[in-house]
């Protein structure tokens, strides 16, 4: 009978340390189970997040090791034990440098919580970086090279404000310093840096104000500049800055647009040929109104000083034509000319277009 017994209290004390045992464990718990970075550059610094982690369990949380499904990623973690009820973290670090797109990387916990590892995820889209210009410096600019023989406003209207850049280099041994001589009011230029090191780049950046000029058209102005060198007198040259301004089509009506004018070429080439005497050679083009509405022509104009043009009408009624004159002064050319004119009328479909003028010396 006393065997039985003692056998009985073995047996009860045995039960009550197992389920002792089984209640003391620990238990990890993570305040989210995915992580979404959202969208991140390609080309900015690591992204990080750090996952809290409780230990909701009545034992303490042992973290031994934590991998990741890409080298990309990278964690650190809580090393000390996380008692019960209290927290700990596991911080994940992700590169986007050459991942451009989207991704989703596992994060698994090893610990002494469970058998298997405790799996998170982090998630987002990379956007691709945006590839650097190469420059390329082919024409002179006093003591610099630039990209552009001038700065050029390709289009704007008058409710815009828009910024465009000439690239600068100095390929000579010594250093250039960049003044600004007086320019017109509608137009704000900066220079940086203002020296350049031999063989250092920089920008000449211009801002133009459309609600400056009061009718749209071509215009071109003059941005003078000061090059100074330890080594040569001042030079003062200028840069040629070009503005397109057109109508701003968005204010015009539905009725407006269906009812506009439509302006049409003659032709998009105008070849003066090879010329044998050195003489002014003269062309005609014309444009027509395919449209509804009268057509404006803002201006004509050619991006050189050897080719003029005669000014033709300035509007051209529905179903009519006008024709232009335009007088190459070969004369004046000592090499072939390849050039452009540009027109800018109040057509909404093309307010601007040109037409390709070459001659052959």
């Amino acid at each position: 009978m006393k065997r039985i017994l003692y056998s009985l209290f073995i047996c009860f004390v045995s039960s009550i340390s197992l389920v002792a045992q089984q209640k003391l464990q620990p238990k990890i718990v993570s305040d989210t189970l995915t992580y979404d970075f959202g969208t991140i550059a390609e080309e900015s610094v690591a992204a990080t997040h750090a996952f809290n982690i409780k230990n909701s369990g009545d034992a303490p949380l042992h973290i031994t090791r934590v991998t990741t499904s890409c080298g990309c990623t990278q964690p650190e973690w809580t090393g000390s034990p996380i008692l019960p009820q209290q927290k700990g973290f596991v911080k994940i670090t992700y590169d986007p440098n050459g991942r451009p797109g989207p991704f989703i990387k596992t994060i698994a916990i090893h610990s002494n919580a469970q058998d298997k590892p405790y799996m998170l995820a982090i998630k987002g889209v990379v956007t691709p970086r945006q590839p650097k210009p190469i420059y390329n410096y082919p024409y002179a600019l006093g003591l610099l090279k630039s990209h552009a023989k001038r700065v050029l406003f390709e289009s704007i209207h008058h409710n815009e404000v828009l910024t465009e850049q000439v690239m600068l280099k100095n390929e000579t041994q010594h250093p250039v310093t960049i003044a600004l001589g007086k320019y017109p009011a509608h137009l704000t230029v900066s220079v940086h840096p203002q020296t350049l090191e031999p063989g250092a780049m920089g920008a000449l950046s211009v801002l133009l104000d459309g609600a400056s000029f009061k009718k749209p058209g071509q215009y071109v102005t003059e941005i003078p500049l000061i090059l100074s060198s330890n080594t040569t007198d001042k030079q003062q040259i200028s840069l040629k800055a070009t503005a397109n301004i057109i109508d701003d089509f968005t204010e015009w009506s539905k009725e407006a647009l269906q009812l506009a004018p439509r302006a049409r070429l003659s032709s998009e080439l105008l070849d003066f040929g090879t010329v044998t005497k050195r003489k002014k050679i003269t062309k005609t083009i014309q444009i027509f109104n395919d449209g509804e509405s009268p057509l404006s022509i803002y201006s004509l104009t050619a991006n050189t000083p050897f080719i003029t043009i005669k000014k033709g009408k300035k509007e051209i009624k529905p179903g009519r034509k006008a024709t232009y004159k335009v007088t190459v002064h070969a004369k004046e050319l000592d090499k072939s000319l390849e050039t452009v004119i540009t027109v800018i009328s109040n057509d909404p479909e093309a307010p601007i277009q040109y037409i390709k003028a070459t001659i052959v010396i």
